[in-house]
């Protein structure tokens, strides 16, 4: 029989799933073919290609098309499952840096998956303008998002290779352009315990802006998987020490992969320490994993995932309010019991409170930087949730100042003063409102009460100089005007009566 003819039928499927891979292209949502059964076909037919599936994918992933190179970079760090392939994708992507005849967007797309790929990335790379495309990199790296496990990574790669002043740079340009994709990388950030404080605070603030302006249930909805995907096994060792190991299968694997999430607690249900992995075959997982701990002494059954979300919940809660630092295989696993932030519940970085105390930072600071219209939104928002606290009505009352309604400003400060009567600044402030508004008594008695108060923040002496001026001034127009009354009484008169009593200006 002639060989050519013998493998007409392989080669006919090999097509078919080519042209399978190469149609997936064509459907696109947001960087994803738009059904799930549909990109469970096209990684399935790019797993059994294998080095035929690398030519097209690398076509689409260094093309202009967003959507193609977004879906090209999930196929391609699929098919580096192979380590083989894994190194050739490597090499080519590394040989594509350097040319001269490339754009620097695709480059840079290589040098981010490259170093995804957990490889050197390139420092020989030709770009025209280095600055630029990093920038852009960075951007593209926040859409490639399509799944929980991707957002880890992703999380993962920023933390790994940018500086905090370089993240908060990314962030202020995400959160205008990307506003979605710069909410789910920051809430993925802002769990973490890789970030210093100062770097923090300034996302925290980026993340209040970014949900001012992105639409309630606009974040993505991640396909779920479903409960009997994930297998989840506990152990315990007569020393007190537990292990929770949850497994999920990969979709498109051919021979069947799981992902795996190991994590260790000590004998007072403190995690001490996990791992991560991403390609175990259900052999290796009982060769690897499960065999050696049971040779240590441990003994595993079955667990509901109920259970073992409640596990890993409260092992890592004990940590954070023990001061420790989760180990990293948590942070890139946890999405396989469904978990993003519930470990904070309870401690002093519960994301409820600190988003609060973020909004407010993030809107003073735009009040002081003279951009009160930007403020305006995120002061309204954080007074209805803080109704009784002062500074919030004080920081509303400069915003409303600032956008030139002084009689709602002036609302807003006296609600700051009667909240902390204490503050000498609130006083000021709602005198300066007054004053702007036209009421002078309002203002007098606002003074009043300032010069009371111990002034000590920095210029406290020309305040006061300025305070008693005016009352000064006030009192003389008081006592001509009104002979026989205190001036007190006449400023408490045209509060009550602001259009009947006003004092005329001589």
């Amino acid at each position: 029989m002639d060989a050519s003819l013998s493998d007409t039928p392989a080669v006919s499927r090999a097509f078919l799933k080519l042209r399978r891979l190469r149609d997936s292209f064509e459907r696109l949502e947001a960087g994803r073919p738009s059904q799930p059964i549909d990109e469970r076909a096209a990684l399935r037919a790019a797993g059994e290609l294998g080095a035929t599936a690398v030519p097209l994918c690398q076509r689409h992933f260094t093309s202009a098309d967003d959507d193609r190179a977004r879906w090209a970079h999930a196929l391609l760090f699929h098919l580096a499952r192979d380590l083989r392939l894994r190194a050739r994708i490597v090499a080519e992507l590394g040989a594509f840096t350097r040319r001269r005849d490339a754009a620097d967007l695709p480059k840079m797309r290589a040098i981010a998956l490259i170093a995804e790929l957990g490889a050197e990335p390139p420092d020989d790379a030709a770009l025209t303008d280095p600055e630029a495309a990093r920038r852009r990199s960075s951007r593209d790296l926040a859409l490639c998002l399509g799944t929980p496990a991707d957002v880890a990574r992703a999380g993962d790669h920023l933390l790994d290779h940018l500086e905090p002043a370089e993240l908060i740079d990314l962030f202020d340009d995400l959160v205008d352009s990307e506003p979605v994709s710069a909410l789910v990388l920051l809430d993925e950030l802002l769990v973490r315990d890789g970030l210093d404080e100062d770097c923090r605070h300034e996302l925290r603030q980026r993340r209040a802006a970014a949900r001012q302006v992105v639409p309630s249930g606009a974040t993505p909805r991640w396909r779920r998987r479903s409960r009997d995907a994930i297998r989840c096994r506990a152990a315990c060792h007569a020393d007190g020490r537990r292990i929770l190991l949850a497994s999920d299968r990969q979709p498109g694997c051919r021979p069947p992969r799981r992902r795996v999430l190991c994590i260790l607690t000590g004998p007072t249900g403190v995690l001490l320490d996990g791992h991560y992995a991403e390609e175990v075959t259900v052999g290796a997982l009982e060769r690897e994993f499960v065999h050696p701990l049971e040779r240590e002494g441990f003994r595993f059954a079955p667990v509901a995932l109920d259970v073992a979300r409640g596990f890993a919940i409260e092992s890592a809660r004990r940590a954070v309010l023990a001061g420790r630092a989760l180990p990293r295989p948590f942070y890139l696993g946890r999405h396989l019991l469904g978990l993003r932030g519930e470990h904070l519940d309870g401690t002093a970085r519960c994301p409820a409170a600190v988003d609060l105390a973020a909004l407010l930072d993030r809107a003073t600071w735009l009040v002081a930087t003279g951009q009160p219209a930007q403020a305006l939104p995120l002061l309204e928002r954080y007074v209805a949730e803080a109704r009784d606290d002062a500074e919030g009505h004080a920081q509303l009352g400069l915003c409303r100042l600032g956008l030139g309604d002084a009689a709602m400003a002036l609302d807003h400060l006296g609600r700051a003063t009667w909240l902390a009567p204490d503050e000498p600044l609130h006083h000021w402030n709602t005198a300066a409102a007054a004053h702007r508004a036209g009421r002078l008594g309002t203002c007098y008695l606002a003074l009043q009460a300032y010069r009371a108060a111990r002034d000590v923040a920095p210029g406290a002496e020309d305040r006061r100089r300025t305070a008693e001026r005016f009352t000064g001034e006030y009192e003389r127009l008081a006592v001509l005007e009104h002979p026989g009354s205190s001036p007190r009484a006449v400023a408490i008169a045209e509060r009550a009566r602001p259009r009947r009593t006003r004092l005329r200006r001589h």
